[in-house]
């Protein structure tokens, strides 16, 4: 009976993320096809996901009660003509993952646990709004550029007898705190 009830509560989550995932994008799409001119707009979206680290320590995500990786963002953002978004994020999730090194006959299994809360600033412009000057153009492509703050706790522990091995912003200790300096890129095809 309770498997049954974990399978719909794991069923309900991944709808949940599916629609906080798809409905600023629903949204924007339709806010941006329904005006019919080349005026300033603004907007505000949730979203949610699944976080991943890439680095030297991940095999995977980590053991334990800890395996639950989602992330989830409040974005606001301004638009100005279609050419130049400005937007201001925060995010807030949980990393983990695990490593397994053999060295000279000898096998070390460690894994780390990981909270953040991320701050940032981006610019984005839309580098097909000078080429394409319809009012309802169907594509953007925006190059974004941006500044933000990430703070972050995390516990390294030994993978053998679960113990902490290292820890930072836990226990009344200062959290790390680094510039983060995002850039990309996004495309954007109204239907």
């Amino acid at each position: 009976m309770s498997e049954s009830i974990n399978n719909l509560n794991s069923i309900k989550k991944r709808g949940l993320i599916f629609v906080l995932g798809c409905l600023p994008l629903l949204l924007s799409a339709q806010h941006r096809y329904a005006k019919n001119d080349l005026g300033n707009y603004y907007g505000i979206s949730a979203e949610a996901g699944v976080t991943t680290f890439f680095g030297d320590i991940d095999d995977g995500p980590a053991q334990g009660s800890y395996t639950n990786n989602l992330a989830y963002k409040i974005k606001a953002s301004w638009n100005i003509k279609k050419i130049v978004d400005f937007s201001g994020r925060i995010s807030v999730g949980k990393i983990s993952g695990e490593k397994k090194r053999t060295s000279g006959g000898k096998t070390t299994y460690n894994y780390f646990k990981t909270e953040f809360v991320e701050y940032t600033f981006d610019l984005g412009i839309n580098l097909l709004a000078p080429i394409l000057k319809e009012k309802r153009e169907k594509f953007g492509l925006y190059f974004n550029v941006g500044l933000g703050l990430i703070d972050f706790k995390v516990k390294l522990f030994d993978g053998t007898n679960d113990s902490v091995v290292q820890s930072y912003g836990y226990d009344g200790q200062q959290s790390t705190k680094e510039f983060v300096l995002p850039f990309g890129g996004r495309f954007i095809y109204h239907i």
